[in-house]
């Protein structure tokens, strides 16, 4: 899924343009001045880390006996109000924590939640449901990286009562098309992610968030809260249909165009590269098809596909290249970073970011381009690689074989896992690193990979990123 950031104080407008905003009330004199219009602020609670007033670990004796008496205890547990607060502080400090224009609508939606009434005292019941979804998120969340088995236990009893709510909500005309249904089948999906209770439970999750996309339609995602949240989407979706090698319905050219039309100018390079791993599950298709003797596409349509999209990856990269020219260095290993693993590194550099966002596009791109490459491969219109060499860090366009995308991908975990605030970078880097996984050659390189992902599974509480644990069909 696509980060969720932190707490830029700027008016929308300069957090769109990326420029740094004066921040003058009600409208910002940098927009007035430079002729734009300021569409004006978004106000959001700032959450305070209380975390460390809990326990990181306790004793097996202690945890027994919370869990035997929270077990013993009656089918709904209220939380205290200064629980709840903990918790999501927890989740929004750990997960929630990096800077774009996501962040700021969903710290307010996340405040927005919390605040609700209890679903017995509610009203309106549709408004209860974001916060039974939201508490299971957090609890367990908490529950997981802290060892508490009766957050655990608390957490799936939320989940469940969440799952029954959603379902009554999504054949209620009033209720199914609001954004906030959208933001509780996320909260139910990084849930599974990490209480992974079946193997293909988060997998529902993201059909469940494609078939609401795309009975919303594109024009409810060109403003407010459908429009911010539809980078998380459209990332969150296509790699759905990449684990089930399905053609996408955001590969259409009206899922590419109609959200930004309202806003010329406005796309993104990281919109521009979602646009092509939308593409990415029909190639998958196609290729499965032909490989298995359907009709309907030929070799040499499909190799045309992939060639064209091989382009667009390349295009887009020197356009990278060119808007962030010193956006990465290199770093030496050091024998102190997060990552400590039994298997040595396969490498003696990683590659280090001044901005996280350029290091999920890089993660991202090289995620995107082993996909391509692997279909060109299997339809045998492989381009050859200019050198085998490694002649630039990051490799540029036909630069180097799969194997070495697959190294410079390995590359960015210290990265990710290190350097960047909480537990996103470990959630980012889950399926960038499947796809990583199938491209490698050395046992000893596939060795590292498994225990980092058993990392991000035990010391981040994200249990799907273990390496047996989900089976992405991308070879």
């Amino acid at each position: 899924m696509v980060g969720i950031p932190g707490r830029s104080k700027g008016c929308r407008t300069c957090r769109r343009r990326r420029v740094k905003c004066d921040e003058t009330k009600p409208y910002c004199t940098r927009c007035t001045k430079g002729g734009f219009h300021c569409d004006g602020y978004v106000e959001f609670v700032e959450f305070q880390d209380e975390t460390k007033r809990f326990p990181q670990h306790w004793p097996a004796a202690e945890r027994y006996e919370q869990t035997r008496i929270v077990i013993s205890s009656p089918r709904t547990v209220i939380p205290s109000r200064d629980e709840d607060n903990i918790f999501t502080t927890h989740l929004i400090h750990k997960i929630f924590n990096q800077r774009d224009a996501e962040a700021v609508h969903l710290a307010a939606t996340i405040s927005f939640h919390l605040n609700q009434p209890e679903a017995r005292a509610a009203t309106d019941k549709s408004l209860a449901l974001p916060k039974t979804s939201l508490r299971a998120l957090s609890t367990t969340y908490f529950g997981r990286v802290h060892n508490r088995p009766d957050l655990l236990h608390r957490g799936s009893r939320w989940y469940s009562d969440a799952l029954k709510e959603l379902q009554l909500q999504l054949y209620h005309p009033q209720y199914a098309l609001r954004e906030d249904l959208l933001v509780v089948i996320i909260y139910l999906a990084i849930y599974e992610s990490i209480a992974f209770t079946v193997p293909n439970a988060w997998l529902q999750h993201y059909k469940g968030l494609a078939l609401l996309t795309a009975f919303r339609g594109p024009e409810r995602h060109m403003h407010g809260v459908g429009f911010a949240l539809y980078p998380t989407l459209r990332q969150t979706i296509a790699v759905g249909y990449i684990a089930n090698r399905q053609r996408c319905f955001l590969e259409e050219p009206a899922w590419k165009t109609i959200p930004w039309a309202a806003k010329p100018g406005s796309k993104t390079l990281i919109d521009d590269l979602h646009d092509i791993l939308c593409d990415a599950p029909g190639l998958l298709e196609g290729v499965d098809s032909f490989r298995a003797g359907g009709g309907g596409v030929t070799r040499a349509e499909l190799c045309q596909k992939a060639l064209a999209m091989l382009e667009e990856l390349y295009v887009w990269r020197w356009k990278w290249e060119d808007t962030f020219p010193d956006a990465s260095y290199v770093v030496s290993v050091d024998a102190n970073m997060q990552v400590s693993t039994a298997v040595p590194r396969p490498f003696d550099t990683v590659l280090w970011f001044y901005d996280f966002s350029r290091a999920q596009e890089v993660c991202l791109y090289d995620s995107v381009l082993l996909l391509v490459l692997r279909m060109c491969e299997l339809l045998d219109c492989l381009p050859q690689p200019v050198s085998t060499e490694r002649a630039n860090d990051p490799l540029l366009p036909m630069q180097g074989t799969r194997r070495d995308i697959a190294i410079e991908m390995l590359r960015l975990v210290d990265y990710h896992l290190d350097c960047v605030q909480g537990s996103v970078g470990a959630l980012m880097l889950i399926f960038p690193l499947n796809v990583a996984r199938r491209n490698l050659e050395w046992d000893t390189e596939i060795a590292w990979l498994d225990q980092v992902m058993a990392q991000i599974a035990d010391m981040h509480g994200f249990e799907m990123g273990r390496a047996q644990s989900v089976q992405y069909k991308t070879e």
